[in-house]
């Protein structure tokens, strides 16, 4: 890639959801920006023209695209951030909003401030007030300011320099539903990233679909399949397989419970057909740096 101008551009993926898209459009009309920003709106193949809305939305800023076929929330990312002419990548999904209309100037001022970090993850509220980046409580380590190193992050709220994100080969594509996020940091610190960085001064509100939990069959595939392929390709070879085991017992027992254990094995099964784009593996130091996150 290129080297992009100074300025933040902001990636809002969506399908077919324009009551939402519209409401989180018209938030970003009074948004206070230091920089050059631009909007950059990826219509993942929705079967609704989706480009009324932006028209709709008068923002000048913006830049409509629109993809051939659902490329998934993390292809569609990656379109978003192949299109973007600046520096910033700021993430945020098409049903959220900023808190505060200073929250790019928040991100700009951090992002400049801290230039180790690779990834800056953002607080994301549900809309019933609750805290739903729920690993950020728990799962980090503190720094003198209040802020801190975390293990993971949410993409529906996060930014991150251009330059590292194509180092890292963005997203990977091929996972096309949930896991994306843990397997972007993954390969973060296997090429040497310092990991997430987390500032609950850049919070988000986020309508929360579902809480989590797996409760329809296509996201109980998809985490089955996602997550035994991350763990074969981003673990060091002989912990990989004892976490195999680990989580591929756990997952049979869901099936069983859920009365999905064809969906159980079909999802065993493709972990093992997904193309692999890159050899980004953790070392057993690495590892082990990104585990004490979590104590």
């Amino acid at each position: 890639m290129e080297p992009r101008d100074t300025g933040i551009s902001l990636v809002l993926v969506t399908r077919n959801r324009e009551s939402d898209l519209a409401r989180t459009l018209e938030t970003l009309k009074g948004a206070l920006c230091p920089c050059p920003w631009e909007i950059i709106v990826v219509d993942n193949a929705s079967d609704t023209d989706m480009s009324r809305v932006c028209k709709a939305s008068g923002l000048e800023n913006l830049r409509f695209f629109r993809t051939e076929e659902n490329l998934g929330p993390p292809g569609g990312r990656n379109f978003g951030a192949s299109q973007a002419r600046y520096e910033y990548l700021v993430f945020l999904d098409d049903d959220a909003n900023f808190i505060g209309e200073d929250a790019l100037v928040r991100i700009y001022d951090r992002m400049n401030r801290e230039p180790d970090f690779a990834i800056f993850a953002f607080q994301i509220r549900n809309l019933e007030g609750g805290l739903y980046n729920w690993p950020h409580g728990k799962h980090r380590l503190p720094r003198k300011d209040g802020t801190f190193r975390t293990k993971y992050f949410l993409a529906g709220g996060f930014a991150i320099r251009a330059a590292w994100f194509w180092a890292l080969g963005g997203f990977s594509s091929q996972l096309f539903f949930w896991g994306e996020e843990t397997d972007l940091v993954l390969k973060s610190l296997a090429l040497g990233g310092e990991g997430v960085f987390y500032d609950g001064s850049v919070a988000v509100l986020h309508r929360v679909h579902g809480n989590g939990r797996v409760k329809d069959e296509g996201r109980f595939y998809y985490q089955v399949r996602n997550r035994m392929y991350i763990l074969k390709i981003r673990f060091p070879a002989g912990i990989s397989l004892c976490y195999q085991l680990y989580y591929g017992l756990k997952y049979l027992r869901e099936a069983v419970c859920l009365g999905r254990l064809g969906t159980y094995c079909r999802g065993l099964r493709d972990s093992r057909r997904i193309p692999r784009k890159d050899n980004c593996r953790l070392t057993l130091s690495r590892l082990r740096a990104w585990q004490k996150l979590s104590k």
